[in-house]
């Protein structure tokens, strides 16, 4: 059971420190994203166009619409390695379970044996 126990406080702080990596590659791939190189333009070259006002509701989202979709399948992905997790621990529970009613039989057969 303590060993399930702990298992599962791993897996929550895996998570939460993927969530948090996953934030963080976001803003520092924004930060370190080298300044796009631009030539030089003429003005003949520059296409005039009419100025529009845009409001706040018209701007394009900031952040692209992938990365959900990224962090989704990293999510769902690391729920199943958390739920293989917790099945072998259970396995590994079942196991250290077996192992000790074979060591008590063993000291209980020493023990009867020991004082014939």
């Amino acid at each position: 059971m303590l060993i399930t126990g702990g298992l599962i406080v791993i897996g929550i702080l895996i998570l939460v420190a993927a969530f948090f990596i996953g934030r963080g590659d976001n803003t520092a791939s924004q930060v370190n994203r080298p300044a796009p190189i631009t030539s030089a333009v003429t003005p003949e070259q520059v296409p005039t166009a009419p100025t529009v006002p845009v409001t706040v509701a018209e701007r394009a989202p900031q952040a692209p619409e992938t990365q959900p979709l990224l962090m989704n399948g990293q999510l769902h992905e690391l729920a199943g390695q958390l739920q293989k997790l917790q099945e072998q621990s259970q396995e590994l529970a079942r196991r250290l379970e077996l192992l000790n009613t074979m060591v008590k039989r063993v000291e209980e057969s020493e023990a009867t044996s020991a004082d014939k």
